[in-house]
């Protein structure tokens, strides 16, 4: 059987510090709270990803072409903006692939204990998921994401 469940020498199934079981691949689990330290940036390649052919609309007043950065914007949550912001303000759009982005969003879902990456784009129908994934270990929102909706590849996106 893999995954054997870790014991300390008493024979008690070990623990880690946020209370799950800890396996012999000694993978950690993401964290149900928010880790203290993390950093106030991250970023992936938006090379891979292209647009849905449904992405259309956004009322905008200024257009910048995203570059794949997520800024701090409160506890285990950050926002798609590009390196040289720090806040996103009114009528600001970031695009991928020439179209207008609604939600770019890097985060800590604390009641399923994952790292949620999504980023949707404006359509006539209100929003269109270009891509979605979940990350399962880890403290921080660095590493691997693996897809769960959206019309573009890759199935995993990186998270650096």
């Amino acid at each position: 059987m893999t995954n054997h469940l870790k014991h300390a020498d008493s024979g008690h199934l070990l623990h880690n510090a946020n209370g799950h079981l800890v396996h012999e691949c000694l993978s950690v689990p993401a964290p149900c709270l928010c880790p203290q330290n993390l950093a106030g940036s991250y970023a992936i390649n938006t090379g891979d990803l292209d647009a849905c052919a449904s992405c259309e609309g956004g009322i905008c007043s200024t257009t910048h072409i995203w570059d794949g950065t997520f800024q701090l914007f409160s506890s285990c949550n950050w926002q798609g903006l590009n390196s040289e912001y720090n806040q996103w303000t009114a009528g600001q759009c970031f695009q991928l692939d020439g179209k207008n982005l609604s939600t770019i969003q890097l985060r800590l879902n604390p009641y399923d204990c994952q790292w949620e990456l999504t980023l949707n784009c404006f359509s006539s129908g209100g929003e269109n998921t270009i891509w979605e994934g979940v990350k399962t270990t880890g403290l921080t929102p660095a590493g691997s994401y693996t897809k769960t909706d959206g019309c573009s590849l890759p199935v995993v996106l990186t998270v650096f």
